[in-house]
């Protein structure tokens, strides 16, 4: 498996089919069948990977809070303040339900 967050050079390599379709179409008298596939040489597939560069894999693990703080609800009437950090970049999506709306929690 790769690993998460790391930079990975990627090589391609590439064949067609043609020694098995050659074999299986019409072809004329004088016909040899390829003894391989064609292809690509290794000139062709390091140009393939010097061109694409570093890819780095993902990050599959969520976020989690650093830090989450709400301030006292009854300071201000109109509002709920909260505060939050996440230990990467992220976005945090908040909306407030009154107690009795009959929303089951999250």
């Amino acid at each position: 498996a790769l690993a998460h967050q790391t930079n990975y050079l990627i090589f391609c390599f590439a064949e067609d089919d043609w020694a098995i379709q050659a074999v299986a179409s019409h072809n004329p008298v004088n016909f040899v069948a390829p003894t391989m596939p064609n292809r690509i040489d290794l000139a062709a597939a390091k140009a393939v990977r010097d061109a694409m560069g570093n890819r780095k894999t993902l990050d599959d693990s969520p976020p989690s809070f650093t830090q989450l703080r709400i301030k006292d609800p009854t300071a201000v009437a109109d509002r709920i303040i909260v505060t939050f950090s996440l230990n990467e970049p992220g976005t945090v999506y908040c909306r407030a339900t009154r107690v009795d709306s009959g929303e089951t929690k999250a």
